[in-house]
């Protein structure tokens, strides 16, 4: 089984805890991102930030029957809507138990570190959802045979 190196995103964006959430909405938009990880003043990584925070923080307002107008307050922090603390792992963890991590916790992003607590990247929802459309899950079956196989398949799932 392939390492969570195989498959994260070394390219880490980091924002400041106490930053606007408006600043963290463009450099999200900028990078084609949808995770941030934040850092206290010592640039310690204390938490993380995802595009459904800074969802849950728009104010709503309706124009009409047929229009609104979605915008963020520019005194919200970041620390305000971020999840801590940051859910970890090695980068010597296999896929298969990076996945089962974030289903269990129900998150989306893990901090990947390497064996001295040292960030490495990132490794999302997405990340995972790119190994099945690769052909490398389940030998010869392509992406979507073997995402289907798993689920119907009790030997796939328990290895």
């Amino acid at each position: 089984m392939k390492k969570t190196t195989c498959y994260m995103t070394e390219k880490i964006i980091t924002i400041k805890a106490s930053d606007s959430l408006i600043n963290a909405s463009k450099i999200l938009s900028s990078h084609g991102f949808r995770h941030l990880l934040v850092t206290d003043d010592r640039n310690k990584i204390v938490g993380i930030l995802s595009d459904r925070d800074i969802d849950k923080a728009m104010m709503v307002k309706k124009l009409n029957s047929f229009r609104q107008e979605m915008s963020l307050d520019p005194n919200i922090l970041v620390e305000d809507f971020m999840s801590w603390p940051v859910m970890t792992v090695n980068v010597d963890t296999p896929i298969r138990k990076v996945a089962e991590q974030m289903l269990e916790q129900k998150i989306s992003a893990l901090l990947v570190e390497d064996t001295y607590g040292q960030p490495k990247g990132i490794i999302t929802t997405d990340d995972l959802l790119k190994i099945f459309l690769k052909d490398e899950v389940h030998g010869t079956y392509n992406g979507l045979e073997a995402l289907s196989h798993y689920f119907t398949d009790p030997e796939l799932r328990n290895p």
